[in-house]
């Protein structure tokens, strides 16, 4: 779905984030590497979220899932939300890994370390291979649990 397409169906639809990274996906698995959908990956938003995604990620020779950025809203934070973000993407994640980019978040990156993930390269020290089966087995809120406690900006 090209960027303007995209930024309609957000307006018109006000789809959910979960709607957003299942449509991206199913529309990801498609895309030869050398258009503009493929290089520039996705932002997906909702009430003050900001996720930005990818299917690849540098030193990795393989298409994946890549959590390249993610902004919340102050009343998200430390709030469990981030872990069923990731449980969601290892749940619905078509390729074989998932990837974390440029964490610099200090608790992101003793979560990262406590659960096993690994460092992707030694160039990229701040960006972690997800440990999926780790994280599958974690007990988390749903989604849209967040959405019915009223999240916003």
């Amino acid at each position: 779905m090209r960027d303007i397409e995209h930024k309609r169906w957000l307006l018109k639809e006000r789809p959910s984030l979960e709607t957003q990274l299942q449509r991206w996906l199913d529309e990801a698995v498609t895309l030869e590497r050398s258009t503009r959908e493929y290089i520039s990956g996705i932002q997906l938003e909702e009430n003050g979220i900001r996720v930005v995604l990818r299917q690849y990620t540098n030193r990795y020779p393989h298409d994946c899932l890549a959590i390249c950025a993610v902004d919340l809203p102050q009343s998200l934070q430390h709030r469990g939300w981030f872990k069923s973000f990731l449980v969601l993407c290892c749940q619905l994640n078509p390729w074989q890994d998932v990837i974390i980019e440029d964490v610099k978040n200090p608790h992101l990156r003793r979560f990262c370390q406590r659960n096993g993930f690994t460092v992707l390269h030694d160039f990229y020290p701040d960006t972690f291979k997800v440990n999926q089966q780790k994280v599958l087995s974690m007990s988390v809120t749903p989604l849209t649990a967040f959405r019915a406690a009223g999240w916003h900006e």
